[in-house]
């Protein structure tokens, strides 16, 4: 056992915000892409998302026969959005739009990235999704996940 230094920020601040979050593991090779607006940020839905009822416990496990409690190197990337009633406020569809559009971006790139990561979430198309702020904001996300994935040492 060893220290482990975990970075929050301010991501686990939810009160008008909202973000799409891309959790994954390099040496599992999985990603799962989500979004909330949650009042409990990222940190919140991250609790959400590990509990035994999870989504991407149960996602990881039907889809690549992993238990999340094998996985020792879970990484979470989040993006903040624009503080916008269409992102921060009760209705998802914008969200979603994003989350969709960023989804099957990471599914497009996934081959490029080493390793290579399987996307083990799911989310339903949504009539955003054609609108070009929604596709603008998932195009800078993918970006930045891509940079940011090709700068870590695996």
């Amino acid at each position: 056992m060893g220290a482990v230094v975990i970075g929050i920020k301010d991501r686990f601040i939810g009160n008008n915000r909202a973000y799409i979050y891309i959790i994954y593991s390099r040496s599992w090779q999985f990603a799962y892409v989500g979004e909330t607006n949650s009042r409990n940020g990222i940190i919140g839905r991250l609790n959400q998302h590990v509990d035994v009822s999870g989504s991407l416990r149960q996602h990881l496990f039907e889809k690549q026969g992993v238990d999340l409690d094998h996985v020792n190197d879970l990484t979470v990337f989040s993006y903040t959005l624009p503080a916008r009633p269409e992102y921060i406020g009760v209705e998802r569809v914008h969200r979603r739009g994003i989350e969709y559009l960023t989804q099957t971006s990471l599914r497009d790139v996934s081959g490029d990235l080493e390793p290579f990561l399987k996307i083990v979430s799911n989310v339903s198309y949504s009539d955003t999704c054609s609108l070009k702020s929604i596709r603008s904001i998932a195009a800078k996300i993918i970006g930045e996940f891509v940079s940011t994935y090709s700068k870590e040492v695996g």
